[in-house]
């Protein structure tokens, strides 16, 4: 397995996770699926732009003799399906446990479901690579 992939794979993860985010979909998510399909609408959409990018790079780099891997349009766009399929799942759980959490005041299991949830995460973006496109 390409480590360089997973890395890339992760850091869009934490960019589509975290900074594209809005404050919006963080409060609302947790009680709102109209909140939490718009967030992850947005991540899908930062892992095509990256596929984008991606093969851009791609086809520069080929220009000069460097040979990066190739992701078909249609396989990718099946990852980035079933992991915002994943994404979605996850989150409900674990955004609604979160949310219980943060009312109680419980700052330290709070934040113990956001780091399971992204252990999940990571996990789902690894496997779903393994077997699609890797």
């Amino acid at each position: 397995m390409e480590l360089y992939i997973i890395i890339a794979l992760l850091f869009i993860h934490f960019v589509a996770d975290f900074p594209m985010q809005t404050d919006d979909m963080a409060q609302n998510k947790s009680t709102s699926n109209k909140w939490l399909g718009a967030h992850v609408l947005v991540y899908c959409f930062c892992f095509w732009g990256a596929h984008i990018i991606w093969l851009i790079v791609g086809a520069i780099f080929f220009r000069f003799g460097v040979d990066l891997p190739y992701f078909s349009p249609i396989i990718f766009g099946g990852f980035i399906f079933l992991n915002g399929m994943l994404h979605f799942c996850v989150d409900w759980v674990t955004s609604r446990c979160s949310g219980h959490f943060w009312a109680k005041g419980d700052r330290h299991n709070f934040f113990v479901v956001v780091g399971f949830d992204q252990f999940i995460h990571a996990v789902t973006l690894i496997l779903t690579a393994k077997y699609l496109i890797l």
